[in-house]
């Protein structure tokens, strides 16, 4: 009698499970697709022709230049983009772990292969830890902003780029990013004054709905009141903290109609803007402010969970607050649970089942 083996299943089914495989968060996508590939011919043939396979790709900056495994990744890159065939590309770069002394390099070749296929990399995520990179690599790097075209959608910069490079090549960047819904910007990128013009001229942000910027960056914004985010529906800022953080953050805080989600860190932040919040006509929508630190008192917290209290959907959240006693940690205990019953309502009576 003849047993069918796995491998007279058909392609689509494996092609199926591969995918179901390739899914695992924990693991590289890729890896996981070159290690299913390297099991036989037959399913190598399948993984090689499933482009859905290769929508993400990972590469590490190493730290030396004289590196062998720098070009072994630029081609490894290149490759991966390739079998993904237009499809979209989520493309993480990280400085290598525990390098922290040593300057992280991103050569020619690798950013050639991502601008080459910058049309569908829907998520590009680049980190050198907010290192500065060598001359070099600038010079790549801002040849590598100067796209024709992209497909971005989510785009996260933790580099330390001098204003010359920030000014011109993240403004062209984000003109070309027509479908941007998210960025995130981070270590020195945008803290000079060239960086900071580029945001405004390029005025493309009106379709962004997550955005992650600094305290300073936040209240050049607002000077300039060319820029305008009324889909924005979350909005994380950071330090360094600047003299009359509250004031400005208050009112910048127009700029976003939409805004849901307010998260500060490093903020200091104080009575003067939890009273301003207490007027729902500044973004009506808000429904949950993240405080690391803050020194505000319990009147001012107790005031605002008042004011945002109908509907009871309001929630708030405070680490690190000295100035908070009893009464202020019970309001926003009290402010947590009323949004839980109310998101989560009990069954009615009538469904109850009767004894």
């Amino acid at each position: 009698m003849n047993v069918p083996t796995v491998t007279r299943l058909p392609e689509d089914v494996w092609r199926h499970v591969f995918l179901l495989l390739v899914k695992d968060p924990t693991v590289s996508q890729e890896r996981t697709a070159l290690h299913l590939g390297s099991i036989c011919r037959f399913w190598r043939e399948i993984v090689l022709d499933a482009p859905n396979l290769w929508t993400s790709a990972t590469a590490l900056l190493l730290s030396s230049k004289s590196d062998a495994t720098l070009q072994v990744d630029s081609e490894y890159l290149s490759w991966v983009l390739e079998r993904a065939r237009n499809r979209p590309v989520e493309v993480i770069l990280r400085s290598a772990p525990f390098d922290s002394y040593i300057i992280p390099h991103m050569e020619p070749d690798l950013l050639a292969a991502l601008a080459q296929h910058m049309s569908h990399i829907s998520r590009l995520d680049i980190s050198t830890n907010g290192r500065m990179l060598p001359t070099e690599s600038l010079t790549a790097f801002d040849a590598f902003l100067q796209v024709t075209e992209s497909g971005l959608e989510t785009l996260s910069l933790d580099v330390h780029l001098p204003a010359t490079v920030s000014s011109y090549g993240l403004m062209h960047l984000l003109r070309m990013s027509k479908g941007l819904r998210s960025l995130a910007v981070k270590g020195q990128i945008l803290s000079e004054m060239g960086g900071r013009q580029s945001i405004r001229e390029a005025q493309v942000l009106g379709a962004v709905e997550t955005l992650d910027i600094s305290y300073p960056v936040l209240e050049w914004l607002y000077h300039t009141r060319t820029l305008q985010m009324p889909l924005l529906k979350s909005l994380r800022l950071c330090g360094p903290a600047i003299p009359g953080q509250d004031i400005a953050i208050r009112k910048a805080l127009p700029m976003f109609p939409s805004l849901e989600e307010l998260k500060l860190f490093n903020s200091l932040v104080g009575d003067t803007l939890f009273r301003g919040l207490c007027d729902k006509k500044i973004v009506p929508n808000l429904r949950r402010l993240e405080v690391d630190v803050g020194i505000m008192d319990d009147d001012a917290v107790v005031g605002l969970l008042e004011a945002r209290s109908r509907p009871p959907t309001f929630t708030m959240i405070c680490r690190n607050c000295l100035n908070l006693t009893v009464r202020g940690r019970k309001a926003l205990a009290k402010a947590q649970m009323q949004e839980s019953l109310y998101l989560y309502p009990p069954a009615s009576s009538s469904s109850e089942p009767r004894l």
